[in-house]
């Protein structure tokens, strides 16, 4: 990465199919189908509804709120609140992902770390750091690029492995 926008953007260079399967990496984790598995198994299938429904927001997003930022070029959602509010409510937003965002990527080191225990018996701890910095070292080096990458990987591992088990679950039943 050269400047901030190749950066931020991946220099704006990749397909829309490649941007919207990183989306889809981003948002289901390999956690997914284990949870949702695990908990229509233990509560039935109407337990799982409220993983399954994200589906009926995706046209407000994608009529209502995905037209908006994008025709006003914003680049984060603190900087549309600050357009839509003020400076402060920006502030505020900032503030508010940044703490939804450390308990988030702290509970996914915590869970890679105690899989690293139970795999390999390396402290939780010292695993989850490790990976922490590996990561902070290969997004520097390489931006939104390295996140695209990682995630098109991602996605393609996604769509093996839940064919993989909607097909073994056919074939079980």
């Amino acid at each position: 990465t050269k400047t901030t926008k190749d950066f931020f953007f991946g220099g704006q260079r990749f397909a829309w199919w490649l941007v919207a399967m990183s989306c889809v990496a981003t948002l289901v984790g390999s956690y997914s189908f284990i949870n949702y598995s695990e908990v229509g198994f233990n509560f039935g299938m109407a337990s799982i509804t409220n993983y399954t429904n994200e589906w009926t927001v995706l046209p407000f997003f994608l009529i209502g709120w995905l037209p908006i930022i994008y025709f006003s070029g914003v680049v984060s959602i603190p900087e549309y609140f600050e357009r839509r509010f003020d400076r402060r409510t920006r502030f505020l937003v900032l503030i508010l992902l940044l703490i939804y965002l450390e308990g988030y990527i702290g509970i996914n080191l915590l869970t890679i770390g105690v899989a690293m225990k139970g795999l390999f018996g390396w402290n939780v701890i010292l695993s989850a750091s490790v990976i922490a910095v590996l990561s902070a070292l290969y997004l520097h080096a390489g931006g939104q690029t390295s996140v695209i990458m990682t995630d098109l990987l991602q996605g393609f591992l996604l769509l093996g492995a839940g064919l993989t088990v909607f097909f073994l679950g056919i074939r079980e039943l």
